[in-house]
């Protein structure tokens, strides 16, 4: 099925009803039309209980959120419904969306570890299932995470992918491939709203820390462990690695060269909504370093197709370090993280209401 935004922006998923366009940040709405009756909010723990004895529940969550636009635990339950069709984009949206309707700051805490630890069940769960689902979207959460909890240096990102990482220390090696690959994306995907080169730093180590932690072990464990690794999972691994990697080195380079001040003074000329063009070509580096890591996997591989592409990852690394220094304040509207919940589309029944 295909869903069209108002914007004119498509998307090829199957809606629950409920969704939201990640261009516009508009709400919308493709399903069947709403009974005029008024339905009460759904139970975040009924929701989830809902969610591992994978029951459908998507009608009862629409009319919930239909009913009680302005209920954080509404729009949670359609997060919640997404998530059993193995969109963890949309339900990172959803829940985001729950985040800006809570008032009450002890709550808004608590709904955060809610959801990491039900993101942390819902992707470990679904792997050993080996069902596929989509990355979560995490920018607009971590943004509303930091500007409403400063004090929360580790931030929403690096805090959902340590825990995922504990969690999965225990599972097969398989398993842990994959989780510990996903944690690097988590934690960058947190990136573009700290426009500070020096968070950049700090997210790049803790990624290839990771995947260090993953392949090598210290001590007398090391060689039994190594051997736990397949060949193929370790050179993989390293090799999806190898834009952080690189980032990493050079933004080391570029921040011992450079006063702090002055870092500070650049990253305060970008924008902190994750629309920053020097992100950008990070995120390009790591996208096509990602397509090179399973190029170089192939057997019969095209050197010099794996000789141009990794040209293009360094020069994308380059630009992201020039565009900062030089103060560049370049940007990518179609970036943009959620800023404030989305406007509900008004329905005629809704209209009747007023």
């Amino acid at each position: 099925m295909v869903c069209i935004c108002s914007c004119g922006k498509e998307y090829g998923f199957e809606p629950v009803g409920y969704w939201c366009c990640p261009l516009c940040w508009r709400l919308n709405y493709t399903g069947a039309p709403f009974e005029e009756v008024s339905s009460p909010e759904i139970d975040p723990d009924s929701a989830e209980e809902m969610y591992r004895s994978d029951t459908d529940f998507d009608r009862e969550a629409n009319l919930s959120a239909h009913s009680n636009p302005g209920s954080w635990k509404s729009w949670y339950a359609i997060g919640i419904a997404y998530a059993r069709r193995l969109n963890l984009f949309q339900t990172g949206i959803f829940w985001t969306c729950s985040l800006c309707l809570i008032d009450r700051d002890d709550v808004a805490r608590s709904f955060l570890e809610r959801t990491k630890r039900m993101f942390v069940e819902i992707m470990i769960r679904d792997r050993l299932r080996n069902r596929k689902y989509n990355a979560p979207h995490l920018a607009s959460m971590e943004y509303h995470c930091i500007r409403r909890f400063p004090e929360m240096s580790e931030g929403y990102c690096n805090s959902l992918a340590d825990m995922l990482y504990d969690s999965a220390s225990s599972l097969d090696v398989d398993t842990r491939f994959s989780m510990v690959n996903l944690c690097s994306r988590i934690r960058i995907s947190g990136m573009p709203v700290h426009p500070d080169l020096i968070s950049y730093r700090d997210c790049l180590k803790r990624i290839v820390d990771d995947v260090d932690r993953f392949c090598f072990e210290t001590g007398d464990n090391r060689s039994r462990l190594r051997r736990a690794v397949s060949k193929r999972h370790f050179q993989l691994s390293l090799w999806l690695t190898m834009p952080y990697r690189v980032a990493l080195t050079d933004t080391e380079r570029v921040i011992s060269d450079t006063n702090v001040s002055e870092i500070r003074r650049l990253a305060a000329l970008q924008p902190d909504d994750g629309t920053a063009g020097f992100v950008n070509h990070l995120n390009n580096a790591i996208h096509k370093g990602g397509e090179l890591a399973l190029m170089r996997a192939e057997r019969r591989r095209d050197e010099e197709k794996v000789t141009e592409l990794e040209d293009d990852v360094f020069e994308e690394i380059r630009q992201y370090l020039d565009k900062y220094i030089a103060g560049s304040q370049d940007t990518v509207p179609e970036n943009r993280v959620m800023t404030g919940p989305p406007q509900l589309p008004e329905t005629s029944w809704m209209r009747a209401r007023r």
